[in-house]
C-alpha cells in the first residue's frame, strides 16, 4: 500500500487491546490523513495517543448496537475508505443450559447487528480487514490447520466470527467490497485484559500461587504476540487481498512448556505446580500460516520466550 495520506481509516473496538495497539502503530507510520477510533468507552491509552504522532486521531464513543448513535455521529467517519473491524461482544465463558440463549443473543445476534449497523453508514468503503478467530476450526485432526479445513466452532463467539466471514463474502459478490479476514490465534502481551491461560499462568507465577495443569500439560496452544498481530493487520491493509488467513506464531507449544518458559524468567517466585495425569486425547491447536507468509508477507517476529519476557516487563 502506498502512503494513504489523503485517506481515512476507521477502527472499531479502537479502545481495546488490539485496537489501541494498532492505533499507536499507525500513528507512528503516518500513512493516513485521519485515524478514527470508535468504541463504547475511551481508554487512558487512547487519551494519550491523541497527543502524540503525526496523524490526526479522533475517538468517538459509540455503541454499535445503537443505530441512533451511529446516525448522529456518522458524519465524522462516513467517508472512511478503510475499515478495520475489531469490535465484538465477548463470550461469557459459560455453556450452561441457563446461559445458552443469552450466549446466542450476545455472540451471534449482537455481533451481526453491530456489523450491519456499521456498514449502513460507510458508503465509500473500499477495503475491510476483519479480526476473526482461529477458534472457528475447533479441535481439527489435520495438522497444522489450514484455511481450507472444515470449521467446527468451539462456542457461539467463534461461530459469530465465521458468520461474519460469510457476510463479507456476500458483500464482495453483491457490492464488490473486498476484505481480508484474519483468523488470529490467542493474542497475548502487556495490557491483555482477558484472563486467558497464559495471563493466568503469569499472574500466578508473579504471586507465587499454585498452578494446576490438566491432561499432563501436553495440550498444545499456538499464541501470537500483540506486536505481530498488529503487524499482520498493517500487512493486510497493504496487500488488499480478498481472502482468509491464519495469523499465529510459526509453531505451537505444550502448556507445560509455556509454564517452564515463565518459570525460567522468574524462578524465585515459582509456585507449586500440580500436573494432573493425561485423561483425554491431546488438544492440538497448531495453525498453518504459509498462506499469510506467501500472500501477505507475514512472518511473526516475537517468539514465545521473548513475548513472555515482555509480558513480565523484564
Amino acid at each position: 500500500m502506498k502512503k494513504q495520506i489523503n485517506k481515512k481509516i476507521l477502527i472499531t473496538g479502537g479502545a481495546g487491546f488490539l485496537g489501541s495497539n494498532l492505533a499507536e502503530f499507525l500513528i507512528n507510520k503516518n500513512e493516513f490523513k485521519e485515524i478514527i477510533l470508535i468504541d463504547f468507552k475511551e481508554s487512558e491509552k487512547i487519551k494519550f495517543l491523541k497527543h502524540i504522532g503525526r496523524a490526526k486521531i479522533n475517538f468517538y464513543k459509540i455503541n454499535l448496537l445503537n443505530e441512533s448513535d451511529l446516525r448522529k455521529l456518522s458524519k465524522y467517519f462516513t467517508d472512511a475508505i478503510y475499515l478495520v473491524h475489531l469490535a465484538s461482544r465477548v463470550p461469557k465463558g459459560s455453556m450452561k443450559e441457563s446461559d445458552t440463549l443469552e450466549d446466542l443473543k450476545v455472540n451471534i445476534v449482537d455481533n451481526l447487528s453491530m456489523f450491519f449497523n456499521l456498514i449502513k453508514f460507510l458508503k465509500p468503503i473500499e477495503f475491510i480487514v476483519f479480526a476473526s478467530s482461529a477458534s472457528i476450526y475447533g479441535n481439527n485432526i489435520n495438522l497444522p490447520i489450514k484455511e481450507n479445513e472444515p470449521v467446527n466452532p468451539f462456542n457461539f463467539y467463534a461461530l459469530s466470527k465465521y458468520v461474519i466471514e460469510e457476510v463479507l463474502k456476500k458483500l464482495f459478490y453483491e457490492k464488490g467490497i473486498e476484505s481480508t479476514s484474519l483468523r488470529f490465534s490467542q493474542i497475548y502481551g502487556p495490557g491483555e485484559p482477558h484472563k486467558l491461560a497464559i495471563t493466568k499462568f503469569i499472574d500466578a507465577i508473579k504471586k507465587g500461587e499454585k498452578i494446576k495443569i490438566f491432561n499432563g500439560g501436553k495440550d498444545i496452544r499456538n499464541l501470537i504476540y500483540i506486536d505481530d498481530a498488529v503487524k499482520a493487520i498493517d500487512l493486510a491493509l497493504k496487500a488488499k487481498k480478498n481472502g482468509i488467513y491464519n495469523i499465529s506464531y510459526s509453531r505451537g507449544f505444550q502448556i507445560k512448556e509455556i509454564i517452564e518458559f515463565c518459570l525460567d524468567i522468574i524462578p524465585n517466585k515459582g509456585p507449586k505446580i500440580i500436573i494432573e495425569p493425561q485423561s483425554r486425547p491431546i488438544t492440538n491447536l497448531t495453525y498453518d500460516i504459509s498462506k499469510a507468509k506467501r500472500e501477505l508477507k507475514f512472518t511473526p517476529q516475537v517468539d514465545l520466550k521473548e513475548g513472555i519476557k515482555h509480558f513480565f516487563g523484564t
